[in-house]
């Protein structure tokens, strides 16, 4: 659908070890305008690397996870946010809804909080952000240091979302901005999903 996309710039400081108050704006040319049309984003879609290795807490039963649970799906959308971003928490029912109704279809959905393990206070905040907009589906906190951390570092714009396979493989070029609204999904990311549903299935 077309949505009026915005996000929150990734203006984290390593000196003090916060995520800043994101306040740069994206709209939907910037965040999504580049990947939206056919051939380009079939081209984009045939990239690949491998996700960055990573051992971080469940938020909701705090056991440790890592990247072997993207097995459990043949596509896992992974969306990366914090709690100081305003995009990436409101549409958060959205996305809550769509991984109840895409659960069936062999694609699960991963939140992965860039700021929750900075401190009690963080952690906190983000549960209760969870809490508040009623996200069961699984969210982790990514740790302050190794692969993981080094690769939320390098994202320029929050939320941004990406696609892995269940090889680990992350597929195409990450989205940035929001990937949901009350119309379901961007025909963006469900084109790619589709694909990667395709190439799964032929691989069987």
């Amino acid at each position: 659908g077309a949505f009026a996309l915005a996000g929150c710039s990734n203006s984290n400081s390593k000196e003090d070890g916060k995520m800043g108050e994101g306040a740069g704006m994206t709209d939907g040319k910037d965040s999504m305008g580049k990947d939206s049309a056919g051939e380009a984003d079939k081209a984009a879609n045939s990239e690949k690397q491998k996700f960055p290795q990573f051992k971080a807490e469940d938020l909701a039963t705090g056991e440790t996870v890592d990247e072997s649970i993207f097995s459990e799906n043949a596509v896992t959308v992974v969306n990366f946010w914090f709690s100081g971003c305003s995009p990436c928490v409101n549409e958060m029912p959205h996305i809550q809804k769509e991984s109840e109704q895409l659960k069936k279809a062999n694609i699960g959905f991963l939140g992965i909080s860039a700021d929750a393990a900075y401190g009690d206070d963080v952690m906190k905040e983000t549960k209760d952000i969870m809490s508040k907009q009623g996200v069961t589906y699984r969210n982790i906190a990514m740790p302050t240091d190794g692969e993981g951390r080094e690769y939320v570092d390098k994202i320029r714009a929050f939320p941004t979302t990406v696609l892995v396979d269940r090889e680990g493989n992350i597929i195409g070029k990450p989205i940035e901005g929001a990937i949901a609204d009350e119309g379901g999904l961007s025909t963006t990311l469900l084109e790619r999903i589709n694909e990667i549903l395709d190439k799964d299935s032929k691989s069987k």
